[in-house]
């Protein structure tokens, strides 16, 4: 058989690219293409890639600082793997905006305190934020990722747990931690051979403990304390702002996910008994304790009110609380955790090493405390006695400027945000306020970088740095708990002084900032904690601090008086008020029978010289930027007036003062110490801390305290938050009791 040979020509042979017609012009890039290896794709697209990267980084920073290209890809990731403190100042002042693009992630940091203050206020624009990680660490359905209404709601039914009076039931238990774990501190120095040891995993841990047992009460083992303690760090590690966004076996988010499901797993167990104790009547120990009996308490009230059994006698809790289960109790509780852990660490890490370069700050501190627990170092102290411990509290308040343990607070933008009228953060980027820039203000500040507790003490920092002062943000989020913080603080510092002695050996790096979540002093805390003794070997100390503090103020005294350098220290006249306050703190403190020479007696009792500066309803109005004053019978027909008053009576002691003295009928309380930003926050956040609403700002108010000083604060920082009609009682509490004023208890 004859072989076919015939061929098949295909009709599309001829056709060059099908029934696709190019243009002669993209002829060659097409066969350019067509011809083109795979390696030569892959590098074609990886560089078209990189452009666009480049292009939307570029489209992105617009106006504001930032390097002019990034690195493809990954930006400065490597440098955030290890971040220096260093890096994060120049970034800050390279600007009031400024910009880094690190992966996927388009991040913005406002540096100063204005553009701070925006992004904490705009509640409309952006949500706090942590990390990618962080709701697979702390529960994706976790109070803290709420937003807008949802989370005003679940806040409201939180802040019952950080009262004055809650705050008060928490302190026999940090008292037993302290007592025990200072104990320890020497135990350590002991087993060292009295060499100096890095203390700074102990001051982790004390405050481990102490937050665990103010949270979670002896509901949790000692074991599991030190445990969390332990581990904890792992959990920071996974929290870094730069860290793999998914869990991947044996690496620092995969380690810090089984830290924080143990801690849970330890919280969710003390909350399931803490209900038992609570339910079979319990006294509240703990914040646990005190969360749990306001949903017993909203319970009951809930069924009583639906069986129509409700009776005259029965208070109806405010917020009404659902009955929340173990793990979601768990949760919230680990938030607390989560909050305070690594801040109140670096603090009480920082406190120690200031204090021991500073003896005499120190000797102060101890003196105060000695005074407050009239001569006995192991007397504990109550919410009044705390509170009363102005320098201690200002060298925390100090501390807290100086040392700031939250240096950045991100959130995640849910709208394009025109935060500058040139510059709008765009949608899904991060935008991080930072508050260090606004504690170093030199305007606010006079020598920023200097540890100066009198400026808190004796100065107007409180007054002029009320929007500078932003350690514990503002705005919908600010802390809950940073009345807490800062009394847990004073306490713990206060006992130390007074229970031990201890030396720190700098290095070359002390004085260095480490970057770890927070901040600590590089090569960690080299200290040698010495036992003070009981009161009778320790008598010698106190006697040896008093009698120098005798001859300090002596000396300035004298310096003050003549005008003219003594001992070495000089004290011209311009630091005459200064050196009056240091003296009076020490009459009050050291030798409260002792009566101060006139020249440096304590602020007066007002006096007839009042009466020419006293306000009439009928007199004309003050200057510009300047308070009316009151005199006695206009404050009292005020009072009288009573609902109908149009001026509201605003007192500025703290709440204690006013329970022990009572108050001007019909005034309200806004204590102008320990809330000095009272005037400069939301109403939203004002109401949420005070119970009441604030004065609006077309409101006319009248400041007053115990003898004229706060109540002038207070209106100076009203009329800088907008109030205009402010006036003053200069006489204040002492005048009105004096001339026979009635009193509201």
């Amino acid at each position: 058989m004859a072989t076919n040979a015939t061929s098949f020509t295909s009709p599309l042979a001829s056709v060059k690219y099908g029934a696709v017609n190019f243009p002669p012009q993209l002829e060659y890039v097409v066969d350019t293409i067509s011809q083109a290896s795979a390696w030569t794709v892959l590098f074609t697209v990886l560089g078209l890639l990189v452009a666009y990267d480049q292009v939307a980084y570029i489209w992105r920073k617009g106006p504001i600082e930032g390097p002019a290209w990034k690195m493809p890809f990954i930006g400065p990731f490597l440098q955030s793997v290890n971040p220096k403190f260093e890096e994060y100042y120049a970034k800050w002042n390279s600007g009031e905006l400024s910009c880094v693009s690190v992966f996927h992630k388009f991040v913005v940091i406002a540096s100063t305190r204005d553009m701070a203050r925006k992004v904490f206020n705009a509640p409309a624009f952006v949500k706090p934020c942590v990390v990618d990680v962080a709701h697979k660490l702390l529960g994706a359905d976790n109070w803290v990722f709420l937003d807008g209404k949802a989370h005003v709601e679940f806040r409201k039914g939180l802040n019952g747990l950080f009262t004055r009076k809650a705050l008060e039931i928490y302190l026999p238990g940090q008292e037993e931690v302290y007592n025990r774990y200072f104990k320890r501190f020497l135990e350590v120095t002991k087993e060292a051979g009295g060499k100096p040891v890095p203390f700074m995993t102990e001051f982790r841990e004390v405050i481990t403990a102490v937050s665990c047992r103010t949270f979670v009460g002896h509901y949790i083992s000692d074991e599991a304390v030190k445990k969390i303690a332990d581990d904890y760090y792992l959990i920071t590690a996974a929290l870094e702002l730069v860290n793999f966004p998914i869990i991947i076996p044996y690496t620092k988010t995969w380690y810090g996910k089984k830290a924080a499901d143990m801690v849970l797993a330890e919280f969710a167990k003390c909350a399931a008994k803490s209900k038992v104790r609570m339910a079979a009547g319990g006294a509240e120990t703990c914040i646990m304790d005190a969360w749990i009996k306001q949903m017993i308490e909203s319970k009951k009230w809930r069924e009583a009110e639906a069986a129509g059994t409700l009776t005259e006698d029965m208070e109806k809790p405010n917020p009404l609380l659902r009955d929340f289960t173990d793990y979601e109790i768990s949760q919230t509780v680990f938030t607390f955790l989560f909050a305070s852990q690594d801040a109140t660490s670096s603090a009480a890490t920082w406190l120690f090493q200031i204090m021991a370069q500073r003896p005499d700050v120190l000797d102060r501190v101890r003196e105060e405390n000695l005074k407050v627990r009239n001569g006995d170092i192991h007397a504990p102290v109550n919410m009044d006695q705390l509170e009363s411990m102005a320098y201690t509290r200002a060298v925390v308040r100090e501390l807290l400027r100086y040392r700031p343990p939250v240096l950045m607070v991100p959130y995640v933008v849910k709208k394009a945000f025109p935060i500058t009228p040139t510059y709008t953060v765009p949608k899904g980027a991060m935008v991080i306020p930072t508050t260090y820039m606004a504690l170093r203000d030199p305007e606010v500040y006079e020598n920023p970088d200097v540890f100066d507790p009198e400026r808190y003490y004796t100065g107007d920092a409180e007054v002029k740095g009320a929007k500078n002062y932003l350690v514990f943000g503002t705005g919908p989020h600010y802390c809950l708990g940073q009345q807490y913080a800062q009394l847990n603080l004073a306490l713990f510092v206060g006992k130390a002084s007074l229970l031990l002695d201890w030396v720190h050996h700098p290095t070359p790096l002390s004085e260095e900032i480490k970057v770890f979540a927070t901040i600590f002093p590089k090569l960690g805390l080299g200290i040698s904690p010495i036992y003070a003794g009981a009161l009778k070997r320790n008598e010698s100390k106190m006697s040896a601090i008093a009698n120098r503090s005798v001859a300090r103020l002596a000396a300035q005294t004298a310096s003050v008086s003549a005008g003219v350098r003594r001992t070495g220290i000089s004290f011209p006249a311009s630091l005459t008020f200064a050196a009056r306050r240091q003296q009076r703190q020490f009459s009050t403190a050291i030798l409260p029978s002792r009566r101060l020479p006139v020249a440096v007696r304590a602020t007066p009792t007002p006096t007839s010289t009042l009466a020419t500066r006293a306000y009439s309803q009928d007199a004309a109005a003050p200057p510009a930027g300047e308070s009316k004053i009151w005199s006695f019978e206009d404050v009292k027909d005020l009072a009288a007036k009573g609902d109908k008053a149009e001026v509201i009576i605003v007192d500025a002691r703290e709440p204690s003062e006013l329970r022990d003295s009572g108050k001007i009928p019909g005034a309200i309380n806004i204590p102008i110490t320990t809330a000095p930003d009272s005037f400069h926050i939301s109403e939203d956040e004002f109401e949420d801390r005070f119970g009441y609403p604030r004065p609006p700002k077309d409101a006319e108010v009248v400041f007053y305290c115990k003898a004229g000083v706060r109540s002038r604060a207070a209106a100076q920082l009203a009329r800088s938050a907008g109030w205009t009609k402010t006036g003053e009682y200069p006489g204040s509490w002492l005048d009105w009791v004096a001339n026979g004023g009635k009193v509201q208890r």
